[in-house]
Order: C-alpha cells, then sequence, then structure tokens
C-alpha cells in the first residue's frame, strides 16, 4: 500500500488560501475530491480535504485533513462624521480584537480625535487571536471655517470691525495667539481666544498700536503646524 499524507489540519483567515500537499512516494496519480489530479490542491472554505493516490501495482492509499476559515474582525469606527469639542472624539476598537494599528502608529484601543481645521481619515487595523485582520477608517471634519481676517480697523467710536475676530477659534480652547511687530516684539498673547479675548490693536499695556502690519503664530495645540501669517490695523 503507498503512503500519503496531507499533513496537519489548516486555519487560515477570510481572503486567503491554503495549499494541500499529497506527500507521496513512489505513486503514479492523485485524486482529490473535486476529481482534480494534482500533487496539490488550493483550498479557500472551511471543510474536509481528502486525496487518494495509486502506485504503479494499482494499490490505492488516501489522507484527509480539514480546513478552518476564520472570519476577519468586523471593525466599526462609526459613520463619518463632524465634529467641534474640547474633550475629543474617543474611538474604542477593544471589542474588535487583541491587537491594533492606527493611522498614526499607535497601537492602544483606543484613539481620540480632537478638533482639527482640516478633514481627518482616521483608519485602523485590527489584529484578532487568530490573526485576522480587519480595518475601518472614518472621515472627521471641522464644524466650521478658520477664516481669519487680513485687516480690521480698531477705530473710536465707529464700532465697524474694532477688533480682530477669529470666530472660529472657539473650538480650540488650548490655542495661543502671539502677535509681533516688524522688530520682532510681541505686543499681544492670549490663551485661548474667544470674543472677549479679540484682539482690539492695543499692545500689552494697553497702547494703542500703530497703522503697520503685524505677524500673527495661532498656534491651535491640536497637532496641526501652526498657522502663521500678517495682519493690518487700519486707522
Amino acid at each position: 500500500i503507498p503512503f500519503v499524507d496531507l499533513g496537519l489540519d489548516g486555519e487560515i483567515c477570510e481572503g486567503e488560501s491554503y495549499e494541500f500537499i499529497a506527500s507521496a512516494d513512489d505513486v503514479t496519480s492523485y485524486l482529490w475530491q473535486d476529481d482534480s489530479d494534482g500533487e496539490t490542491f488550493i483550498a479557500t472554505e472551511s471543510g474536509d480535504y481528502w486525496v487518494k493516490v495509486t502506485d504503479e501495482y494499482g494499490c490505492v492509499a488516501a489522507d484527509t485533513a480539514a480546513l478552518l476559515v476564520h472570519e476577519l474582525p468586523e471593525v466599526d469606527l462609526g459613520p463619518d462624521t463632524t465634529y467641534c469639542g474640547d474633550d475629543g472624539l474617543i474611538f474604542d476598537v477593544s471589542e474588535y480584537g487583541v491587537s491594533y494599528d492606527w493611522f498614526n502608529g499607535d497601537i492602544s484601543s483606543t484613539f481620540t480625535a480632537y478638533t482639527q481645521t482640516q478633514d481627518q481619515e482616521i483608519w485602523v487595523d485590527v489584529t484578532n487571536e487568530y490573526g485576522c485582520v480587519g480595518s475601518d477608517t472614518v472621515v472627521v471634519r471641522f464644524c466650521g471655517e478658520l477664516e481669519i481676517p487680513s485687516a480690521f480697523t480698531p477705530n473710536d467710536g465707529d464700532n465697524i470691525n474694532p477688533t480682530w475676530a477669529i470666530e472660529a477659534l472657539f473650538a480650540f480652547p488650548d490655542a495661543t495667539v502671539d502677535i509681533y511687530n516688524r522688530w520682532g516684539d510681541r505686543v499681544f498673547h492670549s490663551n485661548g481666544y474667544s470674543s472677549d479675548q479679540y484682539w482690539d490693536g492695543t499692545d500689552e499695556k494697553g497702547k494703542k498700536l500703530p497703522m503697520d502690519s503685524y505677524y500673527y503664530v495661532i498656534d491651535l495645540k491640536n497637532g496641526e503646524e501652526p498657522i502663521v501669517g500678517t495682519v493690518t490695523i487700519i486707522r
């Protein structure tokens, strides 16, 4: 009787394939359960697989092995959303697997998205206990538009554009705003920038500044590069 061995049962993840190899000596033909006749068989579905081999004397031997196909983790980060908040938007994928790989290299089971001025595409790969990987992607959009005026007119009495108003900065409570004159001296600083903190064209001592262009640096404290530019006082 000839010898044939398919080896141990196999395990793969959904979407992969498994090659059964019929290890045999001095045989002349192979017959698999689907009537194919090669030395190997490619399987993609769970089930039992067998092969029969025949030698030159017409003697037959057979072996059977099983394949188990594991499903991929069905990771769900939720629908695309718009967010402006102080605490951050938390995504938790701990229920889907045992190891995690976020778009930014983080390997924890949770990720917190903070308010950004641009759309964020957030994705994660989750690996389960069988080594199978599932993924999902979500887009988090900013709730407004960060419109930064290039000039304002802090004239006495007319109440038209009296301050340098950047309304959307309310969504970044940790932001800092620094303004410098043409010689590099800082004339204004604020932690946060709500309506009661808007720059009114005075220096840090309350002295009115002359009509000129000033340089600003806005650090949103959310991981983005600081925003830089110029703003002109018109009197």
